[in-house]
């Protein structure tokens, strides 16, 4: 299904319109960063900010994947799951290799 829609693959009556898509792709992105901002704008405590950025961001990706669920035609709360292990997953490599970083070059941050 991807393919059909990124690159017309099987289906040569879609016409595709690189404006549509350049304004479709910002609305997305600002609507995926709206957890991580938000929180900041408002409160002025930048801990507070931080841990409900965190709530946020975790229910935004278990929603998604929950929602993932009706294009694969799995189970809503095991695809959300699974998203959002996925994301945990992902910011904790991320954190390691941040703290690796700084062990080896002797920065701090």
């Amino acid at each position: 299904m991807m393919q059909a829609f990124e690159f017309g693959a099987g289906n040569e009556e879609i016409e595709r319109n690189p404006l549509v898509a350049m304004w479709t792709t910002g609305r997305l992105f600002l609507l995926g960063s709206a957890p991580t901002v938000m929180p900041f704008l408002c409160t002025s405590d930048p801990f507070a900010g931080l841990w409900l950025a965190g709530v946020l961001v975790a229910w935004m990706l278990f929603a998604v994947g929950a929602y993932k669920s009706r294009m694969t035609k799995g189970v809503w709360w095991q695809e959300g799951a699974e998203n959002f292990l996925f994301g945990v997953a992902g910011t904790g490599v991320s954190y390691g290799v941040g703290i690796a970083f700084q062990m080896t070059s002797g920065h701090t941050f």
